[in-house]
């Protein structure tokens, strides 16, 4: 359990202002301010700013059950491409699909959007080691092909009152020591950045305990950064918008980094309070299919008054667990396998 409170985030902190971007892209008008704060929470966990020897890329990685995931964001806002990263031949390994966007412009719209908007630290500060060098490269692009880059200058050029923005035509960086002393945005009940980031970040599990005694848990996992934490953003999940679960450092044994994780367990109320999240936002990824698998245990569970653990009913168990880990595409077919097993499971 964590105890120790690193960069706490002021309770002043404003939420995801998506204004800046509306007034400087209207033709993005039709998307709504969901989907984009759902893609702000997204990025934060599976995307990428990417600072090669020769080029910049913004990149977002899933894995090819969630490709379709990745056409919709790239139907969305127009531009990107779709690569295969990795190909496997081997049965049961899926291939790795990489959202990629390398022209100036359309790195530009995405900036934007990010500007003061991405909840995580750590993403923060890569935001500002991106800016400072796509600013660089713009400068000496426009020199070498100024015509080209004419229409770029002007998407870049930002009016901002609050004067925190250069009055130059490139995007400024968020400052190094802003986390706790100026606002920063937060997630609320009320916006689907949490949707996005579990889509990424997120997990539904519900198997078995050793005892047999079947269980759910959510858990949702950061990667920590010592001078720029995340503690401070997932105590605020943990308080604010679901009301419970337990904060905890975790850490591999073939890594030496520190993850935050924010974990419920059992079958407890709490994760209901979390269902109630996802049933007002629903879940874009696969993620989905876990989630209403999980539902369905916990309605099953609440149910019936006892649940049948001996020995001697083990096959059924281990239907059971074949049924969670295997459930179908889309979740469709687990519902008649339910009423077979109902019988045997439920007295």
């Amino acid at each position: 359990m964590i105890e120790k409170k690193i960069n706490k985030v002021p309770s002043s902190q404003s939420k995801i202002n998506l204004t800046h971007f509306r007034k400087k892209y209207s033709e993005y008008q039709n998307i709504s301010d969901n989907w984009l704060i759902w893609f702000i929470g997204f990025f934060e966990g599976d995307g990428s700013l990417t600072i090669g020897k020769s080029n910049l890329e913004i990149v977002i990685t899933q894995s090819e059950i969630n490709k379709n995931v990745l056409i919709e964001i790239r139907d969305t806002f127009g531009f990107g491409q779709i690569n295969v990263q990795k190909k496997f031949n081997t049965p049961g390994k899926l291939w790795v699909y990489r959202y990629i966007i390398r022209d100036f412009e359309s790195q530009s719209i995405l900036l934007h959007l990010f500007w003061s908007n991405l909840v995580l630290p750590i993403k923060a500060k890569k935001y500002n080691q991106f800016v400072t060098v796509f600013n660089e490269k713009l400068e000496r692009a426009k020199y070498r092909r100024k015509i080209k880059f004419e229409n770029v200058e002007h998407c870049l050029k930002i009016e901002c009152e609050s004067g925190i923005l250069k009055d130059s035509g490139t995007l400024t960086e968020l400052k190094q020591d802003s986390f706790g002393k100026i606002k920063t945005p937060l997630p609320t009940k009320e916006d689907a950045w949490l949707l996005g980031f579990t889509d990424a970040e997120g997990c539904f599990y519900t198997g078995f305990t050793k005892e047999l005694k079947i269980r759910g848990c959510f858990d949702l996992t950061q990667k920590e950064d010592s001078e720029y934490s995340c503690l401070s953003v997932f105590e605020h999940i943990q308080k604010n918008i679901f009301g419970c679960g337990n904060l905890n450092w975790k850490q591999t044994k073939s890594s030496p980094n520190k993850y935050i994780e924010l974990r419920t367990s059992g079958l407890s109320k709490d994760l209901s309070q979390i269902h109630n999240y996802f049933d007002n936002f629903i879940l874009k990824t696969s993620k989905i299919n876990s989630f209403l698998l999980q539902k369905e245990v916990i309605y099953r569970l609440k149910k019936s008054k006892k649940i049948i653990c001996s020995l001697n009913k083990i096959k059924n168990l281990e239907a059971l667990i074949s049924l969670i880990k295997h459930s179908t595409k889309k979740n469709k077919g687990h519902k008649k396998d339910w009423k077979k097993m109902e019988e045997n499971l439920y007295r």
